[in-house]
């Protein structure tokens, strides 16, 4: 079998440069993470969200850093063309191990906002391209493996 990585995208694209804000360890560590992601395969630090129904597709990287705070990244797999991360933040919760709400809410607002625009004009066009370029990637991924050519294999395979 030849597994092609999807690409990653930033929903907003604010993630992006909030993602680059933290900290070296969290940082790389959530990386590392959504590299696996795209490669089909859920690190040990990955989980299900699972504390709200309305993220039934969507997973969070959990990082403990040494400043004493717990760090989430949040991505969604509901989608075939690519891991779309929602959210990274320092969890700040009242109660135990539970997210806090607002942070919830944020993170279903995100996932709304995403739903909604891969249905607009613009990002029907960017899912067009991202499954066509996935479709080429495949394709040249299988020409390669029928010549003998190595390919990188995900972690765990």
């Amino acid at each position: 079998m030849v597994v092609v990585p999807k690409r990653v995208k930033f929903w907003p694209g604010s993630v992006q440069r909030e993602l680059y804000d933290l900290d070296d360890d969290v940082r790389n560590h959530i990386f590392q993470a959504l590299s696996d992601a795209k490669f089909g395969v859920k690190s040990d630090a990955t989980k299900p969200f699972g504390e709200d129904d309305r993220l039934a597709k969507v997973m969070k990287i959990v990082k403990d850093s040494k400043d004493g705070n717990t760090y989430r990244g949040v991505y969604t797999i509901e989608f075939p063309e690519a891991i779309w991360v929602l959210d990274v933040f320092a969890k700040k919760s009242t109660r135990g191990i539970a997210t806090p709400k607002p942070d919830i809410d944020r993170i279903v607002k995100r996932l709304k906002s995403l739903r909604d625009y891969r249905k607009s004009p613009e990002g029907k066009a960017e899912v067009t391209a991202l499954l066509v370029e996935l479709g080429t990637r495949l394709k040249a991924a299988q020409q390669d493996k029928e010549k003998g050519h190595a390919t990188r294999k995900p972690k765990g395979s």
